[in-house]
């Protein structure tokens, strides 16, 4: 049964939260957390980013998943920006295509994640670690997994995931953003603007875009506008490679999943050694949302 946060709980984490960070700037944001059942016996949390400036993110421990990503606009109104009201009880149900971790490692889709809260010059954020024991999801050794989700005062989402490994092993982890969006909308990727509209213009097969070359810096992923053509929302990412698709509720396009990685087992892979993330080396995959308040 979900239970409201609980106080006392929620007292420790900002006593903690104010202790560790030590940065008054952001001392108006806050962070809850609420038990959410239990999965395979063990028990599931929702965490709750707000950065105190109209922004909430909640999270779900189990599968380290974006459930919910509220942004107010410049109007006052609240909208929930994450595709399917019920998204959070459907990850509960094993539908994992939702503001997912996923990637060629379903075994992280499918853990209770440690979730620990921090204070960082970025903002408030919650770190979810994993660790991968040798032979799960057919890695040789013990890996180590890390994600973290920040809210800024920018109105900017932060998702960072991080892993080592203690023997040489394929690695590529990746955020899938599911978004809602209207047949008014329209996303631009690599400057070709791709109308949601009904009448079958958008590919409705996973699309895959080349971004960049170099996955070391932060680049422009996409920009999803409305329908004056003002930017709702860009996707920034240090990776080369957007993959994207629609979904449908009754003839009409309701929802946009995408997902930045590395060319690992897409069609533009270059080399079988992209693949590999070896001891003393730290994989990184940095996927930044930002909203106007329009």
């Amino acid at each position: 049964m979900l239970m409201v946060h609980h106080l006392r709980t929620f007292m420790f984490l900002a006593l903690f939260i104010f202790l560790a960070g030590g940065c008054a700037k952001h001392s108006s944001g806050r962070i809850f957390i609420s038990e959410h059942g239990s999965r395979d016996g063990e028990a599931v949390t929702l965490w709750t980013i707000d950065n105190g400036h109209g922004m909430k993110a909640k999270v779900l421990d189990y599968g380290a998943a974006l459930v919910s990503l509220e942004v107010e606009g410049s109007r006052g109104r609240v909208d929930d920006l994450v595709f399917g009201g019920g998204s959070l009880q459907s990850r509960m149900n094993g539908n994992e295509s939702s503001g997912a971790i996923a990637g060629r490692h379903r075994e992280f889709d499918r853990k209770v994640w440690a979730g620990t809260p921090f204070n960082s010059t970025d903002g408030f954020g919650v770190r979810f670690r994993l660790i991968s024991s040798a032979g799960e999801d057919g890695h040789p050794a013990r890996v180590d997994a890390e994600v973290d989700y920040v809210l800024t005062e920018e109105d900017e989402l932060k998702v960072i995931m991080k892993a080592t490994s203690q023997q040489a092993t394929s690695i590529g982890m990746g955020h899938r953003g599911a978004w809602a969006v209207s047949e008014q909308d329209s996303v631009v990727v690599n400057g070709d603007e791709i109308d949601f509209d009904s009448s079958g213009s958008f590919n409705r097969n996973t699309t895959e875009y080349l971004l960049h070359q170099d996955d070391a810096r932060l680049h422009l992923a996409a920009t999803l506008r409305n329908a004056s053509g003002d930017p709702l929302m860009t996707v920034w990412t240090n990776q080369p490679v957007l993959r994207m698709e629609t979904t449908e509720v009754e003839g009409s396009v309701s929802g946009v999943e995408m997902e930045t990685m590395s060319m690992v087992g897409t069609p533009v892979a270059r080399t079988e050694h992209d693949a590999l993330l070896v001891p003393g080396e730290s994989y990184r995959h940095v996927v930044v949302y930002r909203f106007d308040p329009h």
